[in-house]
């Protein structure tokens, strides 16, 4: 769980991070919390105050894989755009 918890501090450095996870649990898990009672609940479990459960953890893993995935895409289209415009440079 330890390897987890800091996997999650990385996660969230980049700002806006921590909002982006509360509004992903608040949509997506289960009990239904607003998102500021998200924010108090990973505050809680960073500060090792509170125990994630699997539910919890599985969310997070799914946003972080969601983030992920739509940093790929944007990366590659940023590759792509720019190759576009050195062939326009020739």
């Amino acid at each position: 769980m330890s390897k987890w918890l800091t996997r999650l501090r990385k996660d969230l450095l980049r700002s806006g991070s921590l909002t982006e996870l509360s509004l992903h649990l608040e949509k997506h898990s289960s009990p239904k919390f607003s998102s500021d009672e998200w924010k108090l609940s990973i505050r809680s479990i960073l500060n090792e105050e509170q125990k994630p459960d699997s539910d919890f953890v599985l969310a997070v893993d799914q946003w972080i894989s969601q983030r992920n995935q739509t940093s790929i895409k944007k990366s590659s289209a940023e590759k792509s755009l720019s190759s576009d415009n050195q062939l326009d440079l020739l």
